[in-house]
Parts: C-alpha cells; structure tokens; sequence
C-alpha cells in the first residue's frame, strides 16, 4: 500500500511541487505513530478507536500506555505478530512518548523502530 507522506502532521511535498509517498515499512509505521496519536472517541466514524490519553496522561499509568499501544497493533489487521512494545520515554508534562516496537507486518515486513511521538494535543 501506499500513503501520502507525513511530516509534523503535514503531508510533504518534494522539490517538485508533488506528493510525496511511503509504502512498505515506512508506510505502516506512519499508520501506526498515528493511530498512538489519536484520543480514544476523537474520530466520530470509530468512536472506539484511539488512545485512552486522559486516564494516561492523568495517572502516568505506562502500564495501561503499553496494553493501549498493543491494542492498536493488535486491531491493525496487517500486523500478524507482535514482539515485542516497550515504553523508552514517557514524559507526561511534556505529552511527549517514544516506544519500539518490534513486530512482523503482511507476513514478511519485519518492524523494529522507536516512534517518537511529540506533544499530544489534548482533544476538546
């Protein structure tokens, strides 16, 4: 599959002037940084979609963070098996989390990356 890239939240364009896209690995790992991203009940369509970042954010809880982010993989129906999800920073003033996760995507693509995931803005 293939994904408009994205960089800071903005798609990004090349010298061009045209979209750029990743596919492949880099292209599931986007998918994935952005599904952490999400506050559980942020997207209308799938309410149960999302992080619990409230409860996350409110008791420091990485345990939960970890069940959460296993969560998302588990849902994602192109990961086929999951490693290892290990919390490397957690910085709840901040709102900012780094994790690897090392996993195996559309039987062969094999993921093993730290996503760092910069200041999660708090849904309204």
């Amino acid at each position: 599959m293939k994904a408009l890239k994205l960089k800071d939240g903005d798609f990004v364009k090349n010298e061009a002037g045209e979209w750029e896209a990743n596919e492949g690995k880099d292209e599931i790992l986007q998918e994935i940084k952005h599904s952490i991203q999400l506050w559980l009940g942020e997207f209308f369509i799938e309410p149960d979609e999302g992080v619990n970042w409230k409860k996350i954010l409110q008791d420091g809880d990485t345990v939960l963070l970890r069940a959460e982010i296993t969560k998302i993989l588990d849902r994602n129906p192109r990961i086929t098996r999951i490693r290892r999800v290990e919390i490397l920073e957690f910085n709840r003033a901040n709102r900012a989390l780094k994790v690897r996760i090392e996993a195996t995507a559309d039987e062969s693509i094999i993921l093993s990356d730290a996503l760092q995931i910069p200041s999660l803005a708090e849904v309204a």
